[in-house]
């Protein structure tokens, strides 16, 4: 992702529980830092007819010093488990973040099918420039 910001691209995708943020000076990870949102610090939104309950936190997260990380859940209550996406384009909103990574996710879907089926992951290619 840093890459891609260098670059002049914003980024697009999903993160594991596990990553650390940085929230008022304090490091703490992503499945930590869920189990704090109460439903009342969440806000519907709606994308394709489907209702997401979600927390946006802007900040630090590694190398990269300014992001958005949606925590979105399907429960009004949150009691399901969260799903954490991130944009590197904090201006975007909260409904255009969840949309551009729903079509993301059909290509990650399409790229694992083909490496499970045709071993595409067993394969380097190089540039001999």
């Amino acid at each position: 992702m840093l890459y891609a910001l260098k670059k002049g691209y914003h980024t697009i995708g999903r993160l594991e529980s596990n990553r650390v943020v940085f929230q008022a000076g304090l490091e703490t990870n992503l499945k930590d830092f869920s189990r704090l949102a109460s439903p009342g610090e969440t806000h519907p939104v709606t994308v394709e007819n489907t209702t997401y309950y979600v927390y946006r936190y802007e900040g630090k997260i590694n190398d990269l010093e300014n992001t958005v990380i949606l925590i979105s859940w399907s429960k009004k209550d949150l009691s399901d488990k969260p799903v954490f996406i991130i944009s590197t384009d904090i201006t975007l909103e909260d409904n255009m973040i969840i949309s551009y990574y729903q079509k993301r996710w059909d290509i990650e879907v399409s790229y694992r099918y083909q490496k499970n089926s045709f071993g595409f992951d067993q394969f380097q290619v190089l540039c001999s420039k």
